[in-house]
């Protein structure tokens, strides 16, 4: 049985909390305790964290029928971007979102036009990152093929040997000067959206079959992905 530690039980809480605000225009700490299923202690230690990283601002006050007028809370209009990039068959396609999904940039670079998949992924990351006005709070990079479990180095991916052996981790901290990327297959990022967005995706045991290049696969057990933290599905 998997002992949780006080910093994943932290790092869960944040991301629950963040969850609930994407989804709704603003929120109290009594509705944010309500809809986390946790006390009112959990949920202002949450929303002080936020707050301090300016993901979240105060959006007014809303008259109770007892007591005093509730703090309200929405999403901070400059908070963090996140930046998702995917290596496919064809060459490198990236997107910048904000935290409630709505798209501020595209880029697709082909791999042929820039003669390599490390000058496709470099230039894609430039286009999309030289003119944002905002920070960056996390990136995501899935490719095709699979990772190995202890690196991000691409392995198996028979459509398109060149890639095979690329160690992307290497290759980013050297590249790269922004934060180190999650490194996943794009099978788990397919599995990812789908048990995300998807409510029958989120009870019993599914399985995701894609034949587009090549045949690859992912498994989840009630919306969790099975062998996510090994950042690979099967290809």
């Amino acid at each position: 049985m998997a002992v949780l530690k006080l910093n994943q039980i932290k790092q869960h809480n944040l991301a629950a909390a963040l969850r609930q605000f994407c989804s709704c225009s603003a929120l109290s700490r009594r509705e944010l305790a309500a809809r986390m299923q946790c006390d009112h202690a959990t949920a202002t230690r949450v929303v002080k964290k936020l707050l301090d990283d300016r993901l979240l601002c105060f959006s007014g006050k809303v008259e109770t029928a007892h007591g005093r007028p509730r703090e309200m809370l929405s999403l901070h209009p400059d908070s963090p971007v996140t930046l998702g990039l995917e290596l496919g068959l064809d060459g490198v396609s990236g997107v910048i979102l904000d935290l409630q999904g709505n798209l501020i940039g595209e880029c697709f670079q082909s791999e042929k036009d820039c003669k390599s998949y490390p000058q496709a992924l470099k230039m894609c990351v430039s286009e999309l990152t030289e003119k944002l006005d905002r920070p960056l709070g996390a990136s995501a990079l899935a490719a095709i093929g699979t990772l190995d479990p202890e690196r991000a180095v691409i392995t198996e991916c028979a459509n398109c040997p060149q890639l095979n052996g690329w160690d992307l981790e290497t290759f980013w901290q050297e590249n790269l000067p922004l934060p180190m990327p999650f490194f996943t297959d794009r099978m788990i990022a397919l599995m990812h959206r789908l048990t995300r967005q998807c409510r029958n995706w989120q009870s019993g045991l599914g399985m995701l079959v894609d034949t587009s290049n090549g045949i690859g696969m992912a498994l989840a057990h009630d919306g969790e992905i099975i062998n996510l933290q090994r950042r690979h599905g099967g290809e």
